[in-house]
């Protein structure tokens, strides 16, 4: 069974993940839907994390966002512990009985449950961020909670759900031939 791993190939797959999350995720910011950043790069974090576990899917999910916040010359921390949460979640994935796929064959329930983490970390990542914002910036609450969290989940989650099966099953060819 596939767990995390801690050795040094995978701390380099870890620092290459980060940088193509920030820089993927810098490359669309300026596209926006509903008044937010179009991040199609979520799917790479929630793929990424699903292979490799919740602390490596913390680590990409909070500097990934970190470093889009300074090429976006920013910083939101905030928005960053809460594309960790993300990844953390999503993460959990390693944890799901026969996953990953002998063969790479993902079964349909493992689908379901990739799909279910992405939803849940999303939504439960960025609502966090909201709730910092309502708590410390006095952002109005619905405003933090549906503009700034809800819309983005989902706009995340319709992108994953589109590019995060090809990337997963990418990247556990790509783990399997590491291990």
């Amino acid at each position: 069974m596939l767990r995390p791993s801690y050795r040094k190939r995978t701390w380099i797959t870890l620092a290459v993940a980060t940088l193509l999350y920030s820089l993927f995720s810098y490359a669309t910011s300026d596209i926006e839907i509903a008044n937010n950043s179009f991040r199609p790069a979520i799917a790479l974090l929630c793929a990424f994390a699903a292979v490799y576990g919740p602390v490596y899917g913390f680590i990409a999910g909070f500097l990934g966002n970190i470093g889009v916040d300074l090429l976006n010359n920013q910083f939101w921390w905030n928005w960053s512990l809460g594309n960790g949460i993300i990844g953390l979640l999503c993460g959990l994935m390693v944890y799901v009985p026969e996953y990953p796929p002998k063969a790479g064959k993902v079964t349909p329930m493992q689908w379901v449950m990739f799909l279910i983490f992405i939803m849940v970390g999303n939504y439960v990542g960025l609502t966090f961020a909201a709730v910092l914002d309502v708590l410390l910036d006095r952002i109005p609450f619905p405003e933090a909670v549906f503009g700034s969290a809800i819309t983005p989940a989902t706009i995340n989650f319709l992108s994953t759900l589109v590019l995060g099966p090809p990337l997963l099953m990418i990247l556990l060819n790509w783990r399997m031939k590491e291990d």
